[in-house]
């Protein structure tokens, strides 16, 4: 197995940027709104174990293994199907009040996901092989379901025009209400690290693009937006937006006749072949709307569940939590790219989707979804904890027998953290294949290294391992057995870090987006190699009403002690150093400053533990 420690490491490659596509490089910039927790380390429980005797031993012994290695929570799919499958008014518990007590048993905290989608159709999920909706769900409206442009129809999760019903949004908090009163002394005793909803197909707020037979990885994957009920969203969206029909031809350069005229794309290869989703004004207008009806749809999920917290008296210490998906392929090295992400509805393209060397506000296509989490935090009054997967990958993914090169999924884990950490959104990791260390699943035979390159470079404050489970019905591998050294490895290697929050006073207010990019730079300690941790623009400091200094902040992520750190600036997208070229300006961070540090740029070494005052 690799490890962080071996001989082979990624540092040399990725410490301080990140190689992308076309020869560009993305800064390590950790933007990150205050001093961080130290990592959580989390596993996904098995599933479903259909109440077997055997398995439920069995799980309880690799708790105890799970334990042993420094895991501290475990991940629950709480399936809607299992609990109230054929009845709005009927709820059976059993099941989880046994698992739970288990995981408690152990001594470990419980991540309760409220599975409100399919599981399978696969033997892993139980005995009869998937655990569907509820059989009653789907007849709460009509046209609930997604239709791809195949004409699939896809009944893994209610789609995302229906839950605009107010019926059927009731059926999904009804099921959190129920959840919440049921296990509120749980709550209440602190066992709940988090309560996770799953807000799509697979627990995650994305489209079903590629959950379909020609549609997969690494294809770009099936657009989803063939319903009746889309289609007329859809025409309602520009109609409303874009000042009637007369509006519509205008923006669009069209002679359409009829409102019912507006409709998605009749020729669906071609709109993705030509690339129409990016240079037409139809297309992108298209996409937006789109990515704006998965986003208000998980809005609308996190609102109902965390009024529904709320109203059981579940205490806001106990954050909500929700996943979306690392989509890799496809970004790179096509005449389509980053075609699967829009197919899965998780970007605009009316934004940027280009790589640059520095982070973006946009978070490179990311903002709706970023944006509605940090909107969501204040509606719900409540801790969001944003999921995402793909810890494990590299760029191109070079042994993998199919999507060679296509992929820039690190860059991707890194673009999501900085967004994440510019919006104060807390945010953790996963791993997207089964047996991360096992070669022929995960592609890389450094798999574990991509992750603690993650931990070393980005402010992730925890990572959930995929799966607690030796038996995996469609895999060649135990992933427990596979990767539980090298877990064990990774948990002793990061247990004890925490964020540094660094302060620098320059003179620039300058905003995000208004040209000025500062870093952090740090060597000699705290990380294999020196590495740039992005500062961006906090606020000015006042003195009889008038700005004396201009400060800036960004996190140093997940360090295991001392370290030396300079700043430096980089105008033009080009690294100028301005600070410690002959080491006058090089300061000395050690652990017992605390997790805030400040230092005036330009002017003396002196490392504060608090603002120092105006002069």
């Amino acid at each position: 197995m690799n490890t962080f420690n071996s001989s082979h490491t990624l540092a040399a490659r990725v410490v301080t940027v990140l190689l992308l596509a076309g020869g560009l490089a993305i800064i390590a910039d950790v933007r990150a709104f205050a001093a961080g927790p130290t990592p959580t380390f989390a596993v996904l429980a098995p599933l479903f174990m259909d109440n077997d005797q055997q398995q439920l031993n069995t799980f309880q012994s690799e708790l105890t293994e799970a334990k042993n290695i420094g895991v501290e929570a475990v991940s629950v799919d709480v399936w809607w199907g299992k609990v109230q499958p054929v009845s709005q008014n009927s709820f059976d518990w059993s099941y989880y009040t046994n698992v739970f007590n288990v995981i408690r048993n152990a001594g470990l905290k419980i991540v309760p996901i409220m599975s409100l989608h399919r599981c399978g159709p696969s033997g892993d999920c139980d005995a009869s092989g998937s655990i569907n909706l509820p059989s009653w769900v789907f007849n709460l409206a009509t046209d609930m379901k997604f239709v791809s442009e195949k004409g699939v129809t896809h009944e893994d999760a209610v789609s995302v025009w229906a839950t605009q019903e107010p019926n059927v949004l009731a059926a999904f908090k009804g099921f959190v209400s129920a959840f919440a009163n049921q296990f509120k002394p749980m709550a209440l005793a602190g066992d709940f690290l988090e309560i996770n909803v799953s807000l799509g197909t697979s627990g995650e707020l994305r489209y079903p693009s590629y959950d379909e037979v020609g549609c997969g990885f690494p294809t770009r994957g099936c657009f989803q937006y063939y319903s009746n009920r889309a289609g007329t969203d859809f025409k309602n969206y520009a109609l409303n937006n874009f000042g009637g029909l007369s509006g519509v031809n205008q923006r669009w350069q069209t002679n359409l006749t009829s409102e019912d005229d507006i409709r998605v794309p009749q020729n669906p290869d071609a709109f993705a072949n030509n690339r129409n989703y990016q240079n037409t004004q139809y297309g992108r207008d298209l996409i937006d709307w789109y990515n704006s009806s998965l986003v208000a749809h998980g809005q609308r999920l996190l609102k109902a569940s965390g009024d529904a917290l709320n109203a059981a008296g579940i205490p806001p210490s106990v954050p909500l939590g929700m996943k979306i998906p690392g989509v890799h392929w496809q970004m790179q090295n096509t005449p389509t790219p980053r075609l699967a992400e829009i197919a899965a509805g998780v970007v605009q393209t009316s934004l940027d989707l280009n790589a640059e060397p520095v982070a973006r506000k946009d978070a490179y296509g990311y903002k709706g979804i970023l944006d509605m989490i940090a909107q969501a935090k204040n509606d719900t009054q409540r801790e969001i904890v944003l999921h995402f997967t793909a810890a494990e990958k590299g760029d191109d993914q070079q042994n993998c027998p199919i999507g060679q090169n296509t992929s820039m999924a690190e860059a991707l884990v890194f673009w999501v953290s900085h967004g994440a950490a510019d919006r104060e959104i807390t945010h953790k990791v996963e791993n997207a294949n089964a047996c991360v260390g096992h070669s022929n699943g995960a592609c890389d035979a450094h798999s574990w290294e991509h992750i603690s390159n993650v931990f070393g470079f980005a402010p992730y404050s925890g990572l959930t391992f995929l799966r607690l489970t030796n038996k995996l019905a469609n895999s060649a591998c135990d992933p427990w057995d596979t990767d539980k050294s090298d877990y064990a490895n990774f948990i002793n290697t990061f247990k004890n870090r925490q964020m540094v929050t660094v302060h620098l006073s320059e003179w620039e207010p300058c905003f995000q987006g208004g040209g000025c990019f500062y870093n952090a730079h740090v060597f000699n300690g705290g990380k294999p190699a020196d590495a740039d941790f992005g500062l961006h623009y906090d606020a000015p400091q006042l003195k009889n009403g008038k700005a004396c200094r201009q400060w800036w902040k960004g996190q140093v992520a997940n360090v295991a002690g001392g370290f030396q750190f300079t700043f430096n600036e980089t105008p033009d997208n080009t690294t100028v150093t301005w600070e410690g070229q002959s080491g006058q300006f090089d300061r000395t961070y050690n652990p017992n400053q605390g997790s805030d540090v400040f230092a005036l740029g330009r002017q003396n070494t002196t490392v504060f533990t608090s603002m120092p005052p105006c002069p």
